[in-house]
């Protein structure tokens, strides 16, 4: 049994290295591992296509922490022997890191408390809860910039980093191509981690769809998470299509296009005419349009909760006043 004394150093270590204590999850194959993603890496580029709640954005926080710090700090020698990553994967001195999310509202909502949650009390922060690009250094010399994709281009320029990590899927290639440039002086990397929601976008086929040798792909199923509440996911999962549900639930590519229709059936959602009852609520959805059709449907609600289409209009050249 622990003393006191033994307990209360045990919870001050855990305060001031919070990273030497932090586990990626991990399950045996042919489920997935969020350890695994970080035991093999790509020289370059690595890509962690995790669904929701998978923990993505957690396990890029514990690595950007590890390359902030260096691999000679104890934290990280702690954390990399935790979890049997290979410490080469993190430069020798500390690091200075981009963590960039799509706009300062998401870095301020959930990346950086995600990323603070694994550095010493002592970090010191620049505009931490604030709009905008902020910043965090360590006593050491370790850094971080948060940034986002918003800034375009031009904000992209003109230092040098360790390790850039895209939170979600960048809209913009300029700025990708940028941030690239900022890793040559220090032989660093670029990590994404995301949900695929966009389709089969740039991304897919400059490094997924034919993997270079300097990328990995990785895949981590939000239901093989043992952090989340058995089958909570599954059922928040059942009101998307099969397609979405897939990049949600697994981080699979999946062409998004047309995927309202993905589900329909003729079989299943048509019924021969009948008459409805007059007093069940009546719907109306609508799509505006002039050169293209403006589209209509009517809809009864049924008692079982059941909405059928009873009516519709479609028509173009017409004004919304015809």
């Amino acid at each position: 049994l622990q003393s006191t004394e033994a307990r209360y150093a045990l919870q001050e270590l855990r305060r001031q290295y919070p990273l030497a204590f932090a586990s990626l999850w991990d399950r045996d194959p042919p489920r997935t591992s969020q350890r695994r993603a970080f035991q093999n890496m790509g020289d370059l580029v690595t890509i962690i296509c995790g669904g929701n709640r998978s923990g993505k954005t957690e396990g890029c926080a514990q690595f950007v922490a590890a390359t902030m710090h260096g691999r000679n700090h104890p934290a990280t020698k702690a954390w990399c022997r935790n979890n049997s990553i290979d410490p080469k994967s993190i430069p020798a001195r500390p690091g200075t890191v981009w963590s960039v999310a799509l706009d300062s509202g998401d870095s301020r909502e959930y990346l950086r408390p995600a990323i603070a949650k694994y550095l010493p009390p002592s970090a010191k922060w620049r505009n931490q809860f604030g709009f905008g690009q902020a910043e965090v250094r360590l006593e050491h010399g370790g850094r971080c910039l948060f940034k986002s994709v918003d800034q375009k281009r031009d904000g992209f320029q003109g230092s040098s980093v360790d390790l850039v990590h895209f939170d979600e899927e960048p809209n913009d290639q300029a700025v990708v191509n940028e941030a690239l440039m900022r890793l040559v002086d220090r032989n660093g990397r670029i990590l994404f981690s995301m949900t695929p929601l966009r389709g089969m976008t740039w991304l897919y086929d400059r490094w997924v769809s034919e993997t270079p040798e300097d990328a990995v792909v990785h895949y981590i199923h939000g239901s093989d998470n043992p952090h989340l509440p058995e089958g909570a996911l599954d059922r928040l999962l059942r009101q998307y299509g099969s397609h979405e549900r897939a990049a949600r639930a697994k981080g699979e590519w999946t062409t998004l296009e047309g995927r309202v229709y993905q589900d329909w059936s003729r079989q299943r959602n048509v019924c021969e005419p009948y008459e409805v009852d007059p007093d069940w609520p009546t719907f109306f959805a609508i799509d505006w349009g002039t050169r293209a059709p403006t589209a209509v449907v009517v809809a009864k609600l049924d008692p079982d909760d059941r909405l059928w289409i009873v009516d519709e209009y479609y028509e173009a050249q017409k004004t919304i006043n015809q």
